[in-house]
């Protein structure tokens, strides 16, 4: 077999080479390419939109805002988010190490803090009590969190920061939870476990009313 050299081969792979030319998966493997992202990664460290927490560099998925509201306010934006649910939560447990206080090594078990109604000294240092709602969730998938609301007389639990409600828990966890909760049932006359009204001395007494107590 003779190529448009002159050159006598044996077969069309020895054409090939006398030209220098690559087999197809020889040459598919000389110009391969790093595999494209599968979304574009934030070049600069950012709060991510899902859970707050930090976002490092080149490690989550930035996009543009839709925005919100009839208005669309903020929609171009740049935004950045973790890429998975894992990494949220790993952001917010790392948050909350952040968010405690100096002296404390260890992450707190907050699994102490059964739900209901609890009162710790106040920060201020007049004898003032804080009063808090801690709510369990049960189900889903903050299934065992502990969300804390301020209890305001007349008005109900009221919507808190999550850096003040960390410091609830703790302060609750300092005073233990069962003192804290009979201190919230002796200031305010109204069960530990549900914050209704306690109406008779029994009640009074045992903190809770008949049917919390039942069960």
């Amino acid at each position: 077999m003779r190529c448009g050299k002159g050159h006598e081969h044996e077969n069309v792979q020895a054409v090939r080479d006398c030209y220098g030319v690559q087999t197809s998966q020889a040459a598919t493997a000389a110009v391969s390419k790093p595999a494209a992202p599968r979304h574009r990664t934030n070049r600069y460290a950012g709060e991510c939109i899902r859970c707050a927490g930090i976002v490092a560099p080149n490690t989550g998925i930035l996009s543009r805002s839709p925005g919100v509201g009839s208005q669309r306010l903020g929609q171009g934006d740049w935004i950045v988010q973790h890429v998975s649910n894992e990494d949220c939560e790993e952001a917010r447990l790392l948050g909350e190490i952040k968010d405690m206080q100096p002296q404390r090594s260890q992450r707190a078990d907050f699994s102490k803090i059964a739900q209901g109604y609890y009162a710790t000294a106040s920060k201020t240092g007049n004898n003032d009590l804080d009063f808090w709602f801690v709510r369990v969730e049960e189900t889903g998938r903050w299934k065992g969190f502990r969300f804390v609301r301020r209890y305001i007389g007349g008005r109900g639990p009221q919507r808190i920061g999550k850096g003040e409600q960390l410091a609830a828990l703790h302060a609750i966890l300092d005073a233990t939870p069962e003192a804290a909760g009979d201190k919230f049932a002796d200031e305010l006359g109204k069960c530990r476990d549900c914050g209704r009204d306690l109406t008779d001395d029994e009640s009074r007494a045992r903190k809770r009313g008949p049917v919390c107590a039942g069960k």
